[in-house]
């Protein structure tokens, strides 16, 4: 967790400084590591952080880090509960 925070931290870090290519490495970084500790919900926003980032200098690498924190939200919906499913309506 304290890795995933210093990569976050760097990459706005890098942001300030419009080193764009650099901050999107360390948020796309930052998504790979909350990825291995399951925390999927901070590895989607770090990953639409990075996308943000490589728009201003890689649109390639930002399609790519949206499209995966698209799968990861995709999965997280996927894997929750239908909201009311099996329940009747009450009259």
């Amino acid at each position: 967790e304290d890795a995933c925070e210093i990569y976050a931290r760097a990459a706005n870090m890098f942001k300030m400084a419009k080193n764009w290519s650099a901050a999107g490495n360390a948020f796309c970084q930052a998504a790979r590591l909350h990825m291995q500790l399951q925390n999927k919900l901070d590895s989607a926003t770090s990953f639409v952080d990075a996308g943000n980032a490589f728009k201003k200098a890689d649109p390639q690498e930002a399609i790519n880090c949206l499209n995966q924190a698209i799968d990861i939200y995709t999965d997280m919906v996927s894997l929750q509960p239908r909201s009311g499913a099996g329940m009747s309506p009450q009259p």
